[in-house]
This record gives C-alpha cells, structure tokens and sequence, in this order.
C-alpha cells in the first residue's frame, strides 16, 4: 500500500471506501470526531464551544496509561470531501486553540438502500 501524502488524501481514501462498501453517500450520516486535550478543563471548554454550533459532545477521562482528556464530538452530515475538509480545518483550530490535538473521524457506514 502507497503512502499518503496528507491528511487530505487520507480523508478522500476513506470516503472512497465508505462508497466501495456501499455507503449513500448523499444521505446524512453520524460522524464522529475525536480530539484530544491536555486538561479537562479544556476539554470541557471547547465542549462547549462545539454545543454551541449544533455538536454533541462528551468529555471522557485519559485512557489508562495517558494523560490527555478525549473529546467526542458527534453531529449528522453528508460525508464529502469539501465538507470533511471543512470539518477538519475547524476541528484542527478549535484543537489549537484549547492546547488540544485532532485525531481525526468516523462515520457510520449504511449500504445504500438499507435502513439502520
């Protein structure tokens, strides 16, 4: 397998494959985004700034034998590649801004025609 050369073509590998496996991928769908924080505290803080444009998130404590606080944050969308673009810029601001980091989404996978 080829090496990708940015996080870019990574997010286009992956919604090519969401379509190979079948995905309708003009149909909104769960995604999820996971962003990682130094603190609770701000973890929580940009919790709420992502509350506030439409996201539900959740603060989970580090995981054991780490130190930083996970922040999912859930919303329903059309999985695109300008939109996962989008998503992603300000996924990587909002991470900055608080000291935090972001690791990226997942998206709920549903073959064209059936029901969830």
């Amino acid at each position: 397998m080829k090496i990708l050369d940015s996080v870019a073509q990574a997010d286009s590998r992956v919604i090519d494959l969401m379509a190979e496996v079948g995905a309708d991928l003009s149909a909104a769908t769960e995604v999820n985004h996971y962003l990682y924080f130094p603190g609770k505290e701000a973890a929580e803080r940009a919790g709420d700034k992502l509350r506030e444009r439409g996201f539900v998130a959740e603060v989970g404590s580090p995981m054991r034998g780490h130190r930083e606080w996970c922040l999912l944050a859930t919303h329903t969308a059309v999985v695109s590649r300008s939109a996962i673009g989008l998503l992603r810029a300000a996924m990587e601001r909002l991470a900055a801004e608080f000291g935090g980091k972001y690791d990226g989404w997942v998206a709920l996978v549903e073959p064209e025609g059936r029901a969830p």
